[in-house]
């Protein structure tokens, strides 16, 4: 059976999204004058726990809480209200997914989310809980301290357009609520809870940190991070708090998304990012520096590939829903009033009868003194009309004095004849606005014309909707639209950083194979090295590391596209080796012998004494200095004076004589010296084969050899 749209309040509800045990979800569309139209989300309690004070309060604090963040990576709640004891909250519709579903049907599929889609998933997360973090009162301009503390896959939203948005306030708590929290009372989803919210501690902005960072774990691996058997074996797995490596899951991560995976999962919180914002910048660093091709498109497109059927349907069914909406519903909504009416009690106290629809403005539920009546058509409240009248203006009389008074209105009008129509007479209403911004110093431009900068009150025509862009150097472009509502009178932008310029710098040493630290951090690979992705207008401090050498150290400002520092590096310990000729001499060093001839931790600069021996050689002795550039050294030693004999050499026809290698001439050879030892002799005549002989020559005596070449004896 299709579901048959109704009027709710001043909303038509179109179709059921989903229903749990808590509250009711439904799509539904708000309709204004000159046929302003608008989708959007009502979020109801389920009856039977509208009675439950605690839960209510909990909704409320939802309410309070979402209708003061106006950033585009959170959901805007527009409206709280009660009808027939049934609170509700109206919030801006999101044309997507969650990330549970989609990780669901991406497996399904195989289609899996790429490394840069997750990366920005998961950076403009950070954006808007950076945000929700470092709100301030508008009023007082007191931190909030807003703590999401239910960060995970069902709480943030994918459009289909690639749009990033936190939902769901629910539990999340200001600082001035903190003290309502029962101690050791766990709220949030087991299995993305935080160390210190597993043991129920008190927490600050650092748990949703750490929430983000499983959701990072888990979109980049596909696996849960922390799942056990029970929810206290979850629980458990928190506390312990170990955390695989997810480079052995996926290949595809780098060096730099495990540190910052590792970072935001730090077990203690001083460990962690220091906000938000500082993991929004690390993850777009690597983003746009790793996956200069990305593009928040890529992201839009895999959503509308992966849920083309369902994109089909829904956009049939929101068809067929409004087709069906019944026309006595939008005569209804036309008929409508809105009455302002002050109210000194509480805003949920004498709840008016179910005849009246009674919505809470986002500001009125702040306030907790104003609410809205919106009546019944006058043909159904008819009887009742005199007495409402007449009690509101005797409630809102005072008010009116005060503001003629001290002529602080919202409203502004300008001078309007009496004769003009009452369409002229509207479009000559004009409401102030106080516009701010984050950072502040903005340039305003509405519709093309420039306003100032912020911040600053502009005034704009009601029932207008207008283009606003805010300018500042260094933060993107913010582009929005907005119309004009007596029921706003201040609006909060929040700007983005400019992706910072990016530069290299290549990173050399002498020894090469060295590791690097930059700031710090040891970097993959060893010198050299290039370290890209690095924001220019910076000082970076590098480091590199060899074994055996002494770490070098030095600070470089990069404002160049590229940077080149080298290092030279100095052996710690040096090794200094002693060749020796001949090879069996013995060596002593500072009196003590080395047996490998080597010196193994000899210290640059320093010298050393050196003697080297050998049966039948002079000893030789030599001081050596050890340095960078010498680490080696040769001693020759002489051989001993022997004494010397005689060779006598003759043949037949004749010969040339070689001694030891060396040609001495042609025969005859007389009285050739020589040293005493064995001496080869080799004759050679170019008609006759070789002769060799080997004699032994003594001291002081001569040895003849006399050879015919003719018959080689």
């Amino acid at each position: 059976m299709s579901f048959q749209p109704f009027l709710y309040g001043k909303y038509i509800i179109l179709d059921r999204i989903a229903v749990g045990g808590m509250a009711e979800v439904f799509k539904a569309k708000a309709y204004g004058i000159r046929g302003f139209e608008r989708l959007l989300v009502i979020k109801r309690i389920l009856p039977h726990l509208s009675s439950d004070e605690e839960f209510v309060e909990m909704f409320i604090d939802e309410a309070k809480i979402s209708v003061e963040l106006n950033h585009s990576n959170i959901c805007q709640v527009t409206d709280l209200g009660k009808i027939d004891d049934n609170f509700f909250i109206a919030m801006e519709f999101v044309n997507g997914k969650d990330l549970r579903g989609i990780l669901k049907k991406s497996f399904i599929t195989s289609q899996n989310l790429s490394v840069p889609q997750c990366l920005y998933i998961v950076a403009e997360v950070c954006k808007g809980l950076d945000y929700a973090h470092r709100k301030t009162n508008t009023m007082t301009g007191q931190d909030l301290g807003i703590i999401h503390r239910d960060i995970s896959p069902q709480n943030i939203m994918v459009s289909y357009h690639g749009d990033v948005k936190i939902v769901d306030f629910g539990i999340a708590k200001t600082a001035s609520k903190m003290h309502k929290t029962q101690a050791g009372v766990l709220k949030g989803k087991f299995g993305y809870m935080s160390p210190e919210q597993a043991e129920g501690q008190e927490l600050d902005y650092r748990t949703d940190i750490f929430s983000v960072g499983i959701i990072l774990f888990e979109i980049l691996s596909g696996q849960r991070l922390f799942i056990g058997e029970t929810d206290f074996e979850t629980l458990e797995k928190i506390k312990n708090c170990e955390i695989p490596d997810l480079q052995s899951i996926n290949p595809e991560i780098s060096q730099d998304i495990q540190d910052i995976l590792e970072k935001a999962l730090a077990k203690h919180t001083q460990d962690r990012f220091e906000s938000a914002m500082s993991m929004h910048q690390e993850l777009a660093k690597v983003l746009y520096r790793d996956y200069s091709n990305f593009s928040p498109k890529d992201l839009s497109k895999q959503m509308e590939e992966l849920f083309a059927a369902e994109i089909k349907e829904e956009t049939e069914n929101l068809k067929r829903s409004i087709d069906s909406i019944a026309q006595e519903d939008l005569d209804q909504l036309e008929g409508l009033g809105t009455i302002r009416i002050q109210k000194s009690s509480k805003a949920f106290e004498n709840t008016p009868s179910k005849q009246s629809k009674v919505l809470i403005s986002p500001k009125a539920a702040l306030e907790e003194d104003v609410f809205i009546v919106r009546e019944d058509p006058p043909s159904n409240l008819f009887s009742k009309l005199r007495s409402i009248i007449l009690f509101c203006a005797i409630a809102a009389l005072p008010l009116l004095l005060w503001n003629l008074f001290f002529k602080t209105e919202h409203v502004k009008k300008k001078e309007i004849s009496e004769t003009q129509p009452p369409e002229q007479q509207a479009q000559n209403v004009y409401y102030s606005y106080d516009v701010e911004s984050s950072p502040s110093g903005a340039q305003i431009f509405v519709d093309g014309n420039v306003y100032g900068t912020t911040p600053t009150q502009i005034e704009l025509r009601s029932d207008t909707t207008y283009n606003v862009k805010l300018s500042k150097e260094g933060y993107e472009d913010l582009l929005t639209q907005f119309t004009a509502s007596e029921f706003e009178n201040q609006l909060y932008y929040q700007l983005v950083p400019l992706p910072p310029e990016m530069g290299t710098i290549l990173v050399q040493s002498q020894p090469s194979g060295a590791s690097v630290y930059l700031n710090g951090q040891k970097r993959n690979g060893t010198t050299p090295l290039e370290l890209q992705g690095l924001d220019k207008d910076q000082s970076y401090t590098i480091e590199v590391r060899k074994d055996g050498y002494k770490n070098r150290q030095s600070s470089l400002f990069l404002d160049l596209d590229q940077e080149t520092i080298s290092f030279n590096m100095k052996a710690d310990h040096l090794e200094f080796t002693i060749q020796v000729i001949p090879k069996n001499a013995k060596v002593f060093i500072d009196g003590k012998y080395s047996r490998n001839k080597k010196i193994t931790d000899a210290k640059d600069g320093q010298k050393y004494n050196i003697l080297a021996k050998a049966d039948g050689y002079e000893t030789k002795k030599s001081t050596i200095t050890v340095s960078q550039s010498r680490t080696s050294t040769t001693i020759e030693l002489k051989k001993k004076d022997a004494g010397q004999g005689r060779i006598n050499v003759s043949a037949i026809p004749w010969a040339k004589v070689i001694i030891n290698g060396k040609e001495i001439g042609s025969t005859p050879i007389i009285n050739q010296k020589v040293p005493v030892g064995t001496h080869n002799i080799v004759l050679q005549h170019p008609d006759f084969p070789d002769i060799t002989k080997k004699i032994e020559v003594k001291k002081d005596q001569d040895q003849k050899i006399i050879v015919d070449m003719r018959n080689g004896s």
